[in-house]
C-alpha cells in the first residue's frame, strides 16, 4: 500500500509529501498550515488484463479464415485445457516486461482524505 499526496486533490499526485511542500512554496504561497490530500495509489496488475481465451480465439479465427474446415481438428485441440498455456504465456509476458523495463508507472487514487501539513521555508 502506497500513499500519494496532492495539493488540490485532483491532479499532480506525488509519492513524496515533501514534493507537495515544495510545490506550495514554489507557487509563492506563505509559510503556514495547509490542508492537502492523501490517497491510496492503486497500480493495476497488468497480468490481470491478459486473456488467454481471447488469444486462442484470435489464432483460431485467423487459421479458420485461411484453411476452413481442414484446420478444425487443430483448432479444437488448442482450445482444450488451456490452463498450462495460460501459465506459460503469462510467464513469457512477465519475462518480456522485465526484459524491456516495462514497469507500471500509472495508478488510480482512492480513499482520499484531507490532512494538514506545516509548510516552512528550508533553513
Amino acid at each position: 500500500m502506497e500513499y500519494v499526496y496532492s495539493w488540490n486533490g485532483e491532479d499532480d499526485w506525488e509519492f513524496d509529501v515533501g514534493e507537495v511542500h515544495t510545490q506550495i512554496l514554489d507557487a509563492g504561497e506563505p509559510e503556514g498550515k495547509y490542508t492537502i490530500y492523501r490517497g491510496l495509489a492503486n497500480k493495476p496488475n497488468i497480468l490481470n488484463y491478459f486473456d488467454v481465451d481471447t488469444f486462442i480465439e484470435l489464432i483460431s479465427n485467423n487459421i479458420y479464415e485461411e484453411y476452413d474446415e481442414v484446420a478444425e481438428d487443430f483448432i479444437n485441440r488448442i482450445q482444450q485445457d488451456t490452463d498450462d498455456l495460460e501459465n506459460d504465456l503469462l510467464y513469457a509476458f512477465r519475462k518480456h516486461m522485465e526484459k524491456h523495463g516495462a514497469e507500471v508507472n500509472f495508478y488510480s487514487v482512492s480513499n482520499i482524505n484531507r490532512i494538514e501539513i506545516d509548510v516552512k521555508e528550508e533553513q
